[in-house]
């Protein structure tokens, strides 16, 4: 009996797709855009970037957006296709229901506020291959938990993860900025360990971080910032520094802030952090630019 429901299930679910809706046009950023494409197939909510080069930049008025954000309730999944190097300005801005992403190792570069307001958006990291990302990436996306920041970035830009529900952060080596307000009100991180290469932090980049518990600067000299930087974090909270450079961060107009500077004899720490655990029920993936829905051991493609 059970076989045959699945079986039933499948035939329908089949049935459906062929009935499917699927919107598409161009979206690329030169000439008239052909040279990337986007196709929305409206029943399985699965949105297609084809093509290569550089996606055209959006805006936040309502006529400027992308072209699938007029549909931006019936995106759920993502894919972007390998040959591709940008995602523009406001790419995927409030597309609130989009759950998946799958993006290719020849990005390089994102644009601003691309993910801005994609409130069920889970991901973990970023391609190494990206080298630019643009303010306010991921502000206000609630499922971001872990994140490995691309080994090949050096700025993390402004508002980043701004308002995010953040717990573990995994910085690259070669770091050099963190802009302004980049984790304000990430009040779920509760121990961050930033980079030897650290020179400048922004205002107010970790304001609001109420969960720290711990902070580790392995910068010798100590990074610039404003005093506002870590406003209203528990300045009781240790803070560890490379040996002999104690009295520097003590003196130091943002680093003072904490009482507790104490010396890390460790050069070098390499925090990674944990892959997200499996979800239990039913699995959505993208597997070779297909959708696949998983419940126990009946799976499902679309």
């Amino acid at each position: 009996m059970k076989k045959k429901i699945v079986a039933l299930c499948g035939v329908v679910m089949m049935a459906l797709s062929a009935y499917a809706t699927v919107r598409s046009g161009n979206c690329g950023a030169n000439g008239d855009g052909s040279h990337m494409q986007w196709s929305l197939n409206d029943d399985t909510g699965v949105l297609q970037i084809t093509g290569s080069g550089e996606m055209a930049d959006y805006q936040e008025a309502l006529a400027k957006r992308a072209p699938w954000c007029k549909f931006y309730g019936d995106v759920y999944y993502v894919t972007v296709a390998e040959g591709i190097t940008s995602l523009g300005h406001y790419a995927f801005y409030n597309c609130e229901n989009l759950e998946t992403i799958s993006l290719p190792s020849t990005l390089t570069r994102i644009g601003n506020k691309a993910f801005s307001g994609c409130y069920e958006l889970v991901i973990n990291s970023l391609p190494n291959s990206v080298t630019s990302i643009g303010d306010n990436t991921f502000a206000f996306c609630e499922q971001i938990t872990d994140f490995v920041l691309p080994s090949q970035l050096t700025v993390i830009p402004d508002g980043m993860f701004y308002n995010t529900t953040l717990s573990s952060v995994a910085f690259p080596a070669g770091l050099t900025a963190i802009g302004a307000n980049a984790f304000y009100g990430c009040e779920d991180l509760t121990n961050i360990i930033l980079p030897a290469s650290l020179q400048t932090i922004g205002s107010q980049a970790f304001t609001y971080c109420i969960g720290l518990q711990q902070i580790s600067c392995l910068a010798v000299t100590p990074p610039v910032g404003p005093t506002n930087v870590f406003q209203n974090v528990d300045p009781s909270i240790y803070l560890y520094v490379p040996e002999g450079s104690g009295q520097a961060y003590a003196n130091d107009a943002c680093w003072s802030y904490f009482s507790h500077i104490l010396p890390v004899t460790r050069t070098a720490l390499e925090p990674v952090c944990e892959q997200p655990k499996a979800q239990e029920g039913v699995q959505k993936l993208l597997i070779n630019n297909q959708l696949v829905i998983r419940l126990g051991n009946q799976e499902w493609r679309f």
